[in-house]
């Protein structure tokens, strides 16, 4: 028992099993891959700076570490949230701008939404074929209108997952809340779509040949009943 009420801790159960079937492994692979794109893109970008709340991340040091020199360099252009966005500034985040009560700091949370809502937002990551990339640009270096169909799925994703986090997986249960992405040109016309745009088409359940995203931890741990304050600035 807790202040809030009872705890479900049976839930914990089903979680940690996940963890030794290497459920998350995708999450780490993701992060992973998503600092490099973001570090080789500021590289060449020399005025690129990324956003992220993942200093505290473990992998933080093991790409710079492992990967690359000079890390005081790189620290140099990792966003302090201290500091209010500025417009002449190239921002770039990785995928854990899904992430919206952890991945992105209060203070940015508000620009963050205007930028999304504007379709201030570009794909970076070339190859990536997901409806959700490794890397964006968001901000105003980025033209109003650029992409509002990827904009869109991030808010999507974001009230529908009410903000908490998100995770790119094979596998699923009945524990977590899952959604299956289609491209548009293979979408299931058979099943209901609960969001599509030009682009994507979204399920709420299993789609043959689908992207599934789940929630990162089982619903039942989830307060929907008590949205963030942050949640507001979505509507």
């Amino acid at each position: 028992m807790t202040h809030d009420g009872p705890l479900p801790t049976g839930a914990y159960f089903s979680f940690y099993r996940k963890i030794k079937e290497g459920f998350f492994g995708q999450t780490y692979r993701d992060d992973i891959d998503s600092l490099k794109l973001a570090i080789d893109f500021m590289s060449i970008q020399k005025d690129a700076v990324l956003i992220s709340n993942v200093r505290e991340y473990y992998e933080y040091q093991l790409v710079l570490n492992n990967h690359y020199n000079d890390i005081d360099k790189w620290k140099e252009r990792w966003y302090e949230d201290s500091f209010p966005i500025k417009s002449d500034v190239k921002y770039i985040m990785i995928w854990k701008y899904l992430w919206f009560r952890r991945g992105i700091s209060d203070q940015i949370k508000p620009q963050f939404v205007q930028f999304l809502k504007n379709g201030q937002v570009r794909n970076i990551s070339d190859s990536d074929k997901s409806p959700f990339p490794l890397l964006i640009e968001i901000g105003d270096t980025v033209p109003k209108g650029n992409d509002p169909d990827l904009a869109n799925r991030i808010l999507f994703m974001i009230k529908y997952y009410h903000g908490y986090g998100i995770v790119h997986s094979k596998q699923t249960s009945d524990l977590l809340r899952s959604t299956y992405w289609v491209e548009k040109t293979a979408a299931n016309k058979q099943e209901q779509s609960i969001y599509t745009d030009n682009q994507w088409s979204c399920y709420s359940e299993k789609v043959p040949n689908s992207d599934l995203w789940v929630s990162e931890f089982p619903v039942i741990l989830y307060k929907e009943s008590r949205p963030s304050k942050s949640e507001a600035l979505l509507d």
